[in-house]
C-alpha cells in the first residue's frame, strides 16, 4: 500500500474473521463492515460466535472434504486423526494449524481469522472506496473491537486520514481510556445496553454492566452525543417479554 506523504507507517496487527464489502445495515450508506475476533462477553443470543475467542481456530467442512488425509499426514502432534473414516480436529493441540490448512486441497480446512497489519486491513477497505461517496464508510464490528483497543484506534486513525467515514458496533465492555481515545476518530457510535438490570445481564451475558453503563454516560455527555445510538437487543424471554 502507498503511504501518503507525513502518513506513519505501523506495525500494530490485529485478527479479523470477516469483512463484509456492501453492507447496508451497519450505517449509513454502503459500507464495509469489518468484523474483530474475540469477545469479552458471553450473550446466549451471540450471532456471531465465531468472533468469540481472541485467537484463530481451525474450522472443518466435512461437505468440501475428499478423505485424501493429507491434513492427517501433516499433522505432528494429532491435532487431525482419521477415525473411522471421518477426519477429528483436536483444536486444544498445539500444531502448525497454518502449514495443515495449507494442504487441503479442497479448502476443508481454514482458519477462522486472519492477522492483518493496519497497512493491509485499510488497503482492504479502501477497494470499496468508490461506495464511500454518499455517506457511505467503514464499521468496525465484531465480536468486540475494543478488544483489539490499539489496533482499532491505529486503524481509525488512518481511516480518518483517507476521509473514511467511520462507525463501531460496540458492546463498550472496555476501559472508558480506550473509548476517550477513540472517539475523536469515530463519526458514528452503535453501542448495546443489552439490559439495565445487573444481575440479569450477568445471567444472560455472563458479566457485569457497570462499566458499559459508566460508557454510555460519558458518550451521552461527549460532543459526541448526537452520533450516538444505544440498542437493545429484543429476545424473548430474555431481553424482552410479550
Amino acid at each position: 500500500m502507498k503511504l501518503s506523504q507525513g502518513q506513519v507507517m505501523t506495525t500494530s496487527k490485529g485478527y479479523i474473521f470477516d469483512i463484509k464489502r456492501f453492507a447496508t445495515h451497519d450505517g449509513k450508506g454502503i459500507r464495509t463492515t469489518v468484523f474483530f475476533k474475540g469477545c469479552p462477553l458471553r450473550c446466549k443470543w451471540c450471532q456471531n460466535p465465531e468472533g468469540l475467542s481472541y485467537l484463530p481456530q481451525v474450522l472443518y467442512m466435512e461437505s468440501k472434504c475428499m478423505h485424501c488425509l493429507s491434513c492427517v499426514h501433516a499433522s505432528k502432534q494429532g491435532g487431525v486423526r482419521c477415525v473411522d473414516h471421518k477426519i477429528c480436529i483436536s483444536r486444544n493441540i498445539k500444531e502448525d494449524w497454518d502449514a495443515i490448512c495449507d494442504v487441503c486441497p479442497t479448502l476443508a480446512l481454514s482458519m477462522d481469522a486472519k492477522e492483518y497489519t493496519v497497512e493491509e486491513c485499510v488497503h482492504e477497505i479502501l477497494k470499496d472506496e468508490i461506495f464511500f461517496k454518499r455517506e457511505g464508510g467503514v464499521t468496525f464490528s465484531g465480536g468486540e473491537p475494543f478488544l483489539q483497543s490499539d489496533f482499532l484506534i491505529d486503524l481509525l486513525k488512518a481511516c480518518k486520514e483517507k476521509g473514511i467515514h467511520t462507525a463501531i458496533e460496540t458492546s463498550l465492555y472496555t476501559d472508558l481510556e480506550n473509548v476517550q481515545k477513540a472517539l475523536p476518530y469515530l463519526d458514528q457510535i452503535y453501542c448495546d445496553c443489552k439490559l439495565y438490570d445487573e444481575n440479569l445481564h450477568k445471567q444472560y451475558t455472563g458479566v457485569s454492566n457497570e462499566k458499559i453503563l459508566k460508557n454510555i454516560a460519558y458518550l451521552l455527555q461527549s460532543n459526541k452525543k448526537a452520533h450516538v445510538i444505544v440498542r437493545t437487543p429484543l429476545i424473548p424471554t430474555m431481553t424482552a417479554s410479550f
